[in-house]
């Protein structure tokens, strides 16, 4: 059996991820980067209440608190949403490859 980062897409549970956190840097704030990730986090949710595979959230700090979670999410799942984050090189596009 391949380890969970090496799945194949047949065998990706979840359609959707977002992994972060909703405020960050006084930069993020005034660029409208921390709205957008809410908007992006609330829409998450209401479609997982409609079907639990369609897209998941997991909280991660700006420190790496829940990392493992996200990149188990990420390997689960066909699209791993990376919305700006509070620098231009956001951590969680390398952890979705």
């Amino acid at each position: 059996r391949l380890p969970l980062a090496a799945a194949r897409p047949a065998e990706r549970t979840t359609r959707i991820a977002y992994a972060g956190a909703v405020w960050g840097h006084l930069d993020s704030e005034a660029m409208g980067f921390n709205a957008w990730r809410r908007a992006i986090r609330d829409e998450c949710r209401r479609q997982h209440d409609k079907d639990s595979n369609s897209c998941k959230w997991s909280w991660v700090s700006m420190r790496g608190s829940g990392a493992p979670a996200a990149l188990t999410l990420y390997a689960a799942s066909t699209f791993c949403l990376q919305p700006p984050g509070d620098t231009i090189s956001r951590s969680g596009i390398v952890d979705a490859v």
